[in-house]
């Protein structure tokens, strides 16, 4: 069905997508900003499937000074093995994390940011945490440190 640009522009007008909360607006914009700015920082294969989601689980145990087995990033992640191995294998390749054996358990491999991860890592939070007031949605959650704490426990 071919509609004229008339017909078009009036069913659009008729759709009345309206968001009447401004936070709303804001955070829309905010994840707007976010997202071209993981383009800007990190390499294309950091932002799919898995990988930013290792990414940042990396992080988070890079913040409390350790690595991940490989196990935890499958559990969280939720995909095969397989699937999190070629994850890893393809931020290996840019540079972005790297595999050691567990010197404790050698039966284990841990997966950490490699420097440039890191620093790639803190650029973006940093620029986050400088426009978020620009956008309105500045500022962390009452129970940030509860939620945190939650969140890395469940990583152990």
């Amino acid at each position: 069905i071919s509609l004229r640009a008339g017909d078009r522009r009036a069913q659009i007008a008729s759709c009345d997508i309206q968001i009447p909360d401004a936070s709303l607006r804001q955070l829309s914009a905010f994840a707007l900003y976010v997202r071209r700015l993981q383009r800007s920082i990190f390499p294309a294969p950091a932002l799919r499937d898995g990988c930013w989601d290792m990414l940042l689980l990396c992080f988070s145990a890079a913040a409390e000074e350790r690595g991940l087995c490989v196990k935890q990033l499958r559990s969280f992640i939720g995909e095969s093995g397989t699937s999190v191995l070629r994850r890893i294998e393809e931020l290996e390749a840019a540079g972005l994390l790297l595999r050691a054996r567990d010197a404790i358990d050698a039966r284990r491999t841990l997966v950490h940011l490699t420097e440039d991860g890191l620093n790639r890592m803190k650029r973006f939070f940093r620029q986050i945490d400088e426009q978020s007031e620009s956008f309105g949605v500045g500022g962390k959650p009452a129970n940030f440190g509860s939620v945190q704490q939650r969140f890395t426990d469940g990583l152990r």
